[in-house]
């Protein structure tokens, strides 16, 4: 990699502002994955509900992207704030009905625009440098009853970078 490309990640990767591409972003991964994929699966859906859960997984780079060292297309990450009604939720689970609750819900609704650095269904990294398949560690992670599938976004793509599928 040029020692321009070198210095475009490096940019990217230590930017305090939490901002690539004019959008707003929780922090980049920074393990050896450069690439994070993400899928969203609802399990055992019947008429009593079901599981709805992200993966996040090591993602496969495309040639351009190994050559450009740029894996970060801002354009295909998902919000990490899926929707206003989300905040109800927040708010029933606590048995809070607080002003400033409330407040900080709202704040919180108008950065729904923040972003997950994890492209959606993008290919897993299946292939390991002796071109047989790779196998990943498996980190079961819940966020807790008082979280959705994307509140520890930051740390689960973190993991995933670091190899491992959450």
């Amino acid at each position: 990699m040029g020692k321009k490309k070198e210095e475009k990640v490096k940019s990217v990767r230590e930017n305090k502002e939490l901002k690539s591409s004019n959008r707003d972003h929780v922090p980049l991964p920074t393990g050896t994955f450069k690439k994070v994929g993400c899928r969203d699966f609802m399990v055992g859906l019947n008429r009593k509900g079901g599981v709805l859960l992200r993966l996040f997984y090591p993602a496969k780079m495309d040639q351009k992207e190994i050559e450009s060292g740029n894996c970060w297309n801002p354009l295909r990450w998902p919000n990490w704030y899926p929707h206003e009604n989300y905040k109800y939720g927040y708010a029933d689970f606590a048995g809070v009905k607080s002003q400033l609750l409330f407040r900080f819900l709202n704040w919180l609704n108008s950065k729904k625009n923040v972003f997950i650095p994890a492209v959606p269904n993008a290919k897993p990294d299946l292939t390991s440098t002796s071109g047989t398949g790779r196998k990943f560690p498996v980190i079961v992670f819940s966020h807790g009853l008082g979280g959705c599938r994307t509140t520890y976004s930051a740390l689960c793509i973190e993991l995933a970078s670091q190899g491992f599928v959450v």
